[in-house]
């Protein structure tokens, strides 16, 4: 529902990649006050870190994703395209959960969130600079977006009548 008042770009970017960010850093802080002892105060943040990175995701990462898939994808498309979308989501989780202990018995959990905040930050600069904004765009005057390529968005603003782009071209 906010989607449509905020714009799928601004949620999924800002507030929820951002929101990830910020949990996961807390994540980290309270590891690290846990393993040195402190364990109420580490159990604490680790607790609100969680609880945090839940409310972001299913405010951004967790519906836009979806969202945004049908009304980027060319109607012609469709359908394997969401099927494709949906299978590496889906291979993205069975990943994330077979690996991980692995990855704690060989490095520990602290390097896992390390990774994961990385990664949070990776993509929060790409859904900014280069995802557009999908709210109120047609799905033809999607099709011509991506069609100019690559490109940093500096400022964008559409209605289904008029594009206007502040870009600049990545050569």
């Amino acid at each position: 529902m906010y989607a449509h008042w905020w714009g799928r770009r601004r949620r999924l970017g800002v507030i929820g990649y951002g929101g990830l960010v910020m949990s996961l850093a807390i994540m980290l802080l309270g590891l690290r006050v846990f393993f040195s002892g402190i364990i109420f105060a580490g159990v604490a943040l680790v607790f609100t870190a969680m609880t945090l990175y839940l409310l972001f995701y299913h405010i951004g990462v967790g519906g836009v994703g979806w969202v945004l898939q049908g009304e980027v994808i060319p109607t012609e498309v469709r359908g394997r395209g969401a099927g494709l979308l949906a299978a590496l989501d889906w291979f993205g989780n069975f990943a994330i959960i077979f690996v991980f202990p692995y990855w704690k018995a060989a490095y520990g959990v602290f390097s896992f969130f390390v990774l994961e905040l990385v990664l949070s930050v990776l993509a929060l600069l790409v859904v900014y600079l280069f995802l557009p904004e999908t709210k109120g765009v047609s799905l033809e005057e999607m099709t011509k977006v991506f069609e100019r390529g690559l490109t940093i968005q500096r400022q964008y603003n559409a209605t289904s009548s008029n594009i206007y782009y502040t870009e600049k071209r990545i050569k």
